[in-house]
Parts: structure tokens; sequence; C-alpha cells
């Protein structure tokens, strides 16, 4: 059941995203959903996992990853923030998109 609507400020991919989501559903499970849903990349460029965190855009206060979005007292229409630790805002997004780009015509070349 989806009873609070809350943003998601992606800071990986510069967008702010509107979603329905359980009150009840875990911050990681939210996280990890995100991340598949979006396709956003789960390890750095030197192989280590990437781990994403979810902030209060208010205090920027992270959330506990095993607390429910209720218990963490988050409310109908408040604004998150998804970041990384090596977090450089878009900047590493728009690189991989461009580099697939990239990759892609040349592969498309290659073929022709």
């Amino acid at each position: 059941m989806y009873d609070l609507v809350l943003f998601v400020e992606d800071q990986l991919r510069d967008k702010i995203v509107r979603l329905r989501v359980d009150a009840d559903r875990r911050v990681d499970a939210l996280i990890e959903w995100y991340v598949a849903h979006y396709g956003l990349p789960r390890r750095y460029f030197d192989l280590k996992p990437i781990k994403y965190r979810l902030l209060r855009a208010v205090d920027r206060r992270e959330l506990h990853r095993q607390e429910t979005l209720r218990h963490a007292g988050i409310a109908e229409g408040e604004l998150l923030q998804l970041v990384s630790h090596k977090h450089r805002g878009g900047v590493v997004w728009r690189a991989a998109e461009a580099l697939l780009d990239e990759i892609e015509q040349e592969v498309k070349d290659l073929l022709i």
C-alpha cells in the first residue's frame, strides 16, 4: 500500500523524483529499489561498491538503513537526498553516460 508521497533529490543524476511509497518500507529497501529501478551504478570505476545513503534535506541527517520511513518521521511531501560516499554530483553520472554513448557509437561503426 502506498500511503506516502515524497521527493528524492538524486544528486548523482541531478534530478528530483516524486515517489509514492509505503511508509513502513525500510530505508535500505527503498535505496535498493531506487538504484535498481533507475539503473544507478553499483560500483565506482575502481570497482569498489557504491554505498548510497538517504538524507533528510531539511537537516542533512542520514536516515538509518534499518528503520522504516514512518519510524524515521518522514512526512508527506518531504524531500530526501540520495547521495553516495564519493559523491561528485551529476558529473560522474554524465561522464559515465558520455562514455557509454561513445562505446555504443564505436560498436555501431564497427558493425557497418
